[in-house]
């Protein structure tokens, strides 16, 4: 495991709480995937720019410890949007 000295890496933005098995283990075991889902931050990202999708919806975490859900509005599905922001080179 490496360290850095962004202050950004050590935020509350950048810590997703999963369940040992097998949610960490699928992040651990399919790092692309995790990293176009946001579950997966890489180091040249700011944590709180980076959406995670999940159940039919999109998370924003920020570093204040709070965190905005953004609901699909406009009937597009939690898929359709993950499609959208990996073509779209967010990944």
């Amino acid at each position: 495991m490496g360290s850095t000295r962004r202050p950004e890496s050590h935020g509350l933005a950048n810590l997703v709480l999963l369940c040992e098995d097998p949610c960490h283990r699928r992040v651990e075991s399919h790092r692309t995937e995790a990293l176009d889902f946001g579950w997966l931050v890489p180091q040249h990202k700011v944590p709180a720019e980076v959406p995670i999708f999940t159940r039919g919806f999109v998370l924003w975490l920020h570093d204040d410890g709070t965190s905005t859900q953004d609901a699909p509005c406009d009937g597009t599905s939690t898929e359709d949007l993950i499609i959208e922001h990996v073509e779209h080179g967010a990944s």
